[in-house]
């Protein structure tokens, strides 16, 4: 009987002391906001959706940034250093959230180098009649719809997996139930 105490015991302790950790998780940059690029000083970086997410930091280039949480929504960082279209930047955050992409915000000092100053023309040596011009027009990028693989994620721990509680459970369970007809079968054994 003391076999049989200890076999059904056994698997209900390793139940009770197995909690979820979780995994890191690295998101990529698959171009997101690269309408901003070049940029000469650094860029705005943002990892959205958070939800799930508690702690995020960001890495551009082999420099790595700590992710401040902006407001409810997201986590901001901004790099320093020219962004060019061949730059590698990753976020890299702990918690529950599947959803979560990288963004190039904008630029964080000027203008992206590829948009000259306007130019002025000199005025002309002649007195034509008057002419008016007019303000050159700002034309806004194109919105980008995205759609990410889902290879863009890198799970850095099994615990990322959503089966891994149900296997761990069916194996304790079979475990148990081994541990059961052994104690069992030396219970018959003593009598």
């Amino acid at each position: 009987m003391k076999y049989v105490r200890v076999a059904v015991a056994a698997p209900i302790v390793f139940m009770a002391l197995a909690t979820p950790a979780w995994a890191s998780t690295t998101v990529e940059w698959t171009g997101n906001g690269d309408e901003n690029i070049p940029c000469e000083s650094g860029g705005h970086w943002v990892l959205s959706p958070a939800k799930g997410i508690t702690s995020a930091t960001l890495e551009v280039d082999g420099t790595t940034y700590v992710m401040h949480r902006n407001g409810k929504g997201s986590y901001a960082a901004d790099s320093e250093g020219a962004i060019t279209a061949d730059v590698e930047a990753s976020a890299t955050y702990e918690g529950d959230n599947d959803d979560a992409f990288l963004k190039l915000s904008h630029c964080t000092e000027g203008t992206p180098t590829s948009t000259p100053p306007p130019t002025t023309t000199p005025p002309p040596t002649t007195t034509p009649p008057p002419t008016t011009t007019q303000p050159p027009t700002t034309t806004q990028p194109p919105t980008r719809t995205h759609t990410r693989p889902a290879s863009h994620v890198r799970r850095t721990a099994l615990t990322g997996n959503a089966t891994w509680p149900l296997a761990a459970l069916v194996g304790l369970g079979l475990a148990g139930l081994g541990a059961l007809l052994l104690a069992r079968r030396f219970s018959k054994d003593d009598a």
